[in-house]
């Protein structure tokens, strides 16, 4: 219940709980935290020793960091990250498109599009990892890698490092566009390439494949049946012969999507980030909520769904009005008493000289 320093070259802390009542130094050369619980109702240090020297490594995977007041880390290199997370992609539809630049005589130059869409799969991966302070947070280091996991501060935050990354993971739709052009060749050719290879896959792969059974357009009657053959499930690679041809263009737009693991930066004040070398970024908040974990000093079996919830609030305002006086003669639907008399107005009553008397 009081404080606690912890020495050692090296330490593991899996599916456990440290927990103190006062103030936490954790003074080691590599921590590994994984599935498992950091808990200070204090401040918390992290480092190599008591004369801040920074650790070699610091793994916080799917687990929980936390303090009621200050965390100071000072690393070569901290993980705040899932333990486990991939993110896949599957093939739903694909079309392959001709052009003839020249079909004229015996000899084709043709231009193939091949348009394959794909969803982005996230597997069944672990949950995000947790760096909390209840006041402001400080990190000094190395690399600091922030991967589809939450760090956040009552206050603020100070991040100085060589490399900083937020990256969140994206789950959507990814559509991949590949141009060929094949260069001369025969009428044979081309005839072979489209009823052997091309017409096959689009069959197999484009549920709008315009290829229709016609019925006449009887009342009641469809006009077309859609494509028969199309099974998302079952869908064809690209045709070998595509890659004989020359690869003119290939380009992958994510169409839609959204964010399937968040990887966020937020602080209740101020988030100063120095990143010498490189810096990449999914989502920093300042001024934000803060969520704090569940509570260590009750029962310890975990809580929550292990995702993080971000609310952004609208501030109404511009940058440029923030915080700066309203001219009321500006806002719509305001304006000013009109008449000769401006701002009064004057009573038909006449005024009356009355005299008190003492009753």
């Amino acid at each position: 219940s009081g404080t606690l320093a912890l020495y050692a070259p090296n330490l593991l802390n899996e599916n456990g709980l440290i927990f103190s009542g006062e103030d936490m130094g954790l003074y080691v050369d590599t921590f590994v935290n994984r599935y498992a619980d950091v808990y200070s109702l204090g401040n918390l240090s992290i480092s190599k020793n008591e004369s801040n020297a920074r650790s070699t490594l610091l793994e916080n995977r799917s687990a929980t960091i936390e303090s009621g007041g200050d965390m100071t880390i000072r690393s070569d290199k901290l993980e705040n990250r899932s333990d486990v997370f991939t993110l896949g992609r599957k093939l739903v539809s694909g079309n392959i498109a001709k052009e003839c630049d020249d079909c004229k005589g015996d000899h084709y130059y043709v231009y193939y599009t091949a348009t394959e869409v794909f969803e982005g799969v996230a597997d069944e991966g672990s949950p995000s990892a947790y760096l909390s302070a209840g006041r402001s947070l400080l990190f000094q280091g190395g690399n600091l890698n922030n991967l589809q996991s939450v760090i956040s501060a009552g206050a603020d935050i100070n991040v100085s490092a060589e490399v900083f990354s937020n990256q969140g993971a994206l789950n959507g739709t990814i559509e991949r566009v590949r141009r060929f052009y094949t260069g001369r060749r025969t009428d044979g050719d081309i005839y072979r390439y489209d009823s052997g290879q091309m017409r096959p896959y689009n069959l197999n792969n484009n549920p709008d494949y315009m290829e229709y059974i016609f019925y006449g357009g009887m009342v009641g009657w469809p006009l077309w049946d859609e494509n028969p053959y199309y099974d998302p499930d079952n869908l064809l690679e690209l045709p070998e012969v595509l890659f004989t041809f020359n690869l003119v263009s290939d380009v992958e737009i994510v169409t839609s999507g959204s964010t399937s693991n968040a990887a966020v930066v937020q602080a209740g004040g101020n988030v100063v980030i120095n990143a010498t070398q490189s810096l990449e970024n999914s989502v920093i908040l300042e001024s934000a909520t803060v969520q704090g974990g569940a509570n260590r000093t009750a029962a310890t079996n975990g809580t929550g769904t292990g995702k993080s919830l971000v609310v952004v609030l609208n501030s109404q305002l511009p940058p440029d009005l923030s915080q700066q006086q309203v001219n009321p003669l500006t806002l719509p639907g305001f304006t000013l008493p009109s008449g000769e008399n401006g701002l009064f107005r004057l009573s038909g009553q006449s005024g009356t000289t009355a005299q008190a008397q003492q009753g």
